[in-house]
């Protein structure tokens, strides 16, 4: 797994993105109740935190389905690999603006952005990943990124928890998209994962 260029950079970009990932399952809900309290236009169910959360993740898998729509049509024309990238970035992207919103209604277009982010990044390493990797250990192979993946969401979580001890809401928005899209950084300046067909 390790000497082929795309799954080895893209493994270690998948350990550092989902510390960010982990952390948003622990800010999400409290920014939610919390920030998008103070929003305008607040009528009726939206007055509850648990209505704004929904809200943000219905936003997500809707901006997820577009997404694996979007991913089908790109792959056309770019290699995966960039359209890897491009899905690591545009998510780190879309969560670190939500450190400039206060408002349920802004959120919730951010967060789909983010779920679209999302989907081309899924799609396009798990096609990469299955096209590159000999059907003899193709299960190994997913069975170890998995676990890559599941050990950092966990970290993550356990970081982003203690993080929210020390600094604000909307700081931590920010720190986490930055995270996520800097670890795009191991798949853009890698021109032989960059460039994976």
């Amino acid at each position: 797994m390790m000497g082929q260029p795309f799954l080895k950079w893209s493994t270690v970009t998948l350990f550092f993105a989902p510390l960010g990932g982990g952390a948003i399952l622990v800010l999400a809900p409290l920014y939610a109740s919390r920030v998008l309290a103070h929003s305008s236009g607040l009528v009726g169910p939206l007055r509850s935190g648990a209505v704004r959360f929904s809200i943000l993740e219905v936003s997500i898998g809707i901006g997820a389905l577009l997404g694996s729509f979007l991913a089908a049509r790109l792959v056309r024309s770019w290699p995966r690999g960039m359209v890897f990238g491009l899905g690591i970035s545009g998510m780190g992207a879309a969560t670190a603006v939500l450190a400039l919103i206060t408002n349920v209604y802004l959120a919730a277009l951010a967060m789909v952005a983010s779920g679209l982010f999302n989907s081309l990044f899924v799609v396009s390493g798990i096609t990469l990943v299955q096209t590159l990797t000999p059907s003899g250990i193709r299960g190994r192979v997913l069975a170890a990124r998995l676990a890559v993946i599941n050990t950092s969401l966990a970290l993550g979580s356990a970081v982003g928890g203690a993080l929210l001890l020390v600094i604000p809401y909307r700081v931590l928005w920010l720190v986490l998209g930055s995270v996520i899209a800097a670890s795009s950084l191991f798949v853009w300046l890698r021109p032989e994962a960059r460039k994976q067909a």
